[in-house]
C-alpha cells in the first residue's frame, strides 16, 4: 500500500470514529436536583440559572 493509500484509509477510520460508527446508546435519566435556598442572592442566580437550562434534563425539587 503506498503511502497515500495509507492517508487515505487512516483519515476512513478517524472520520468513522468521529462520525459515531462504533457508538454506542445510553438511556439518560433527568439529573435530580435539590435546592436549598436561605433566601440570598446567590440562591436567586442559582434559580434563574437552573430555570433557564433545558427541563427536560433535569428533575427539580425545591
Amino acid at each position: 500500500m503506498t503511502r497515500t493509500g495509507r492517508s487515505v484509509a487512516l483519515l476512513f477510520l478517524v472520520l468513522m470514529e468521529f462520525l459515531g460508527w462504533k457508538s454506542c446508546v445510553v438511556d439518560a435519566n433527568p439529573r435530580r436536583i435539590l435546592l436549598d435556598t436561605d433566601v440570598d442572592t446567590d440562591d436567586f442566580f442559582a434559580l434563574l440559572y437552573l430555570l433557564k437550562q433545558n427541563q427536560s434534563q433535569f428533575d427539580l425539587k425545591v
